[in-house]
């Protein structure tokens, strides 16, 4: 039997509209009345799932978000951080020049505002706020006056889909030695602290409730899913994942825009 479901947001839960369809709305209430756990796992900040949490009813019960990643842990009722894996000081620094001199777009996800601060607003911000839902705080010194007080679950670069590939090949070694970096979108490359990834995440929130890997199923479509398809005991891609997650996965589901993550829940757990 399985005990815990975790799930990405963009791509995977969320249709192309960035909504939840009644049919996934429907499929986890009822595997949360069975006793299963279900654990948003999303590359985006706490603020931005907050009405997500509550359509399903997690919003009502002490249950468990990871965000950002696998950077944080976020209690589901309290909306309060229990355990973060930030970035800061001169790591905060060289993530925010780096992505200036490589020619990106900065989105910093700022820990102290649980917002994100850019340099400048352009066509990503709308893009943040609307699609994303994140709060957006404007700060063009930003990155001048970075301290060891400034701390932060993440540093996204972001541009159009073949300027983040251009980019993503010209990150310099040390980056990728010293930092995770990941694609989570074609115009998102995100990077943060070196020991987090959704796997990790999806694996320590388990050990706490003594549930195996083989009582575990991980749902998503995009490259920052890897590792928990890989560790989950059933392990599902979105029949609109790319590649490299359809053929690591045991399992592919119908698409996001199909109720895939329905179609798993209603198949394997109920």
């Amino acid at each position: 039997m399985y005990k815990l479901i975790s799930i990405d947001m963009d791509g995977t839960l969320l249709n192309s509209q960035g909504k939840l369809s009644n049919e996934n709305i429907s499929a986890i209430k009822n595997a949360i009345n069975k006793g299963v756990k279900i654990v948003f796992t999303t590359g985006r900040g706490i603020r931005a799932i907050v009405e997500f949490i509550n359509e399903v009813g997690l919003g009502d019960r002490e249950e468990y978000a990871i965000t950002n990643n696998g950077v944080s842990l976020y209690n589901t009722k309290t909306l309060k951080c229990l355990k973060a894996n930030l970035v800061s000081g001169n790591d905060l620094k060289t993530l925010c020049n780096t992505g200036i001199e490589l020619g990106a777009k900065l989105h910093i996800y700022d820990f102290n505002t649980e917002g994100c601060i850019v340099l400048e607003d352009n066509e990503f911000t709308q893009f943040e706020r609307k699609h994303i839902g994140m709060p957006v705080f404007i700060e063009p010194n930003f990155y001048k006056n970075i301290d060891d007080s400034k701390k932060a679950f993440k540093v996204l670069y972001l541009g159009k889909e073949d300027k983040i590939n251009e980019i993503q090949k010209n990150v310099p070694n040390f980056i990728y030695e010293k930092f995770a970096v990941v694609r989570s979108l074609p115009i998102v490359l995100e990077l943060f602290h070196k020991d987090c990834n959704k796997g990790n995440a999806v694996r320590d929130l388990a050990n706490m409730f003594n549930i195996s890997r083989e009582e575990i199923i991980s749902i998503g479509d995009q490259q920052n899913d890897f590792e928990m398809i890989k560790f989950a005991g059933l392990g599902v891609a979105m029949g609109n994942a790319i590649d490299e997650i359809k053929n690591v996965a045991d399992y592919i589901t119908d698409t996001n825009d199909n109720n895939g993550v329905a179609k798993v829940i209603n198949e394997f757990v109920l």
